[in-house]
C-alpha cells in the first residue's frame, strides 16, 4: 500500500502531462484555417480571366504500353492512438524500475492503444470499401 501511495503522484503527474501533450498536438495537428474566397465575378470582367490554373489543359505526355497514371493517394486522418501507445511503453518500462502497478497500468494503456489504433485502421478500410 505504502508503494502505491508512492507512485500515485508520479503516475498523476505522468497522466496529466501526457493529457496536456495530447491537447498541444491537436493544436498542432488540426489549426483552424481561415479560408479565403475568391471574390465574384463581376459582370463587365470577362469570366475567362477568372479560370482556375488547374482546369486549364495541358497535353499529357504519352504513356508506355501497360503503365497507367499515377491515382491520388489519400493522406489517413490524424490520430492520437500513437502518442497514447508511446506513454503506455513508458509507463510499462518506467514501471520495471519503480513499481509493478505503473507497469501495469503502462500495459493496459498500451493495449487499448493498440486496440483504438487498428481500430481506427480497420474503419478506414471498411469505408473505402464501401
Amino acid at each position: 500500500m505504502k508503494q502505491i501511495r508512492n507512485a500515485l503522484p508520479a503516475l498523476l503527474g505522468a497522466i496529466a502531462s501526457a493529457l496536456l501533450s495530447v491537447a498541444a498536438m491537436r493544436r498542432v495537428i488540426a489549426p483552424e484555417v481561415a479560408v479565403e474566397r475568391e471574390p465574384a465575378v463581376s459582370e463587365a470582367e470577362p469570366a475567362e480571366l477568372h479560370v482556375p490554373v488547374d482546369h486549364i489543359s495541358t497535353p499529357q505526355p504519352a504513356l508506355r504500353p501497360g503503365w497507367s497514371l499515377a491515382q491520388p493517394a489519400e493522406i489517413p486522418k490524424p490520430t492520437y492512438w500513437p502518442i497514447v501507445m508511446a506513454l503506455g511503453i513508458t509507463l510499462f518500462a518506467w514501471g520495471v524500475v519503480t513499481s509493478l502497478i505503473i507497469s501495469f497500468v503502462g500495459l493496459v494503456l498500451f493495449v487499448l492503444s493498440l486496440v483504438g489504433w487498428l481500430g481506427d485502421i480497420q474503419d478506414e478500410h471498411t469505408k473505402e470499401r464501401i
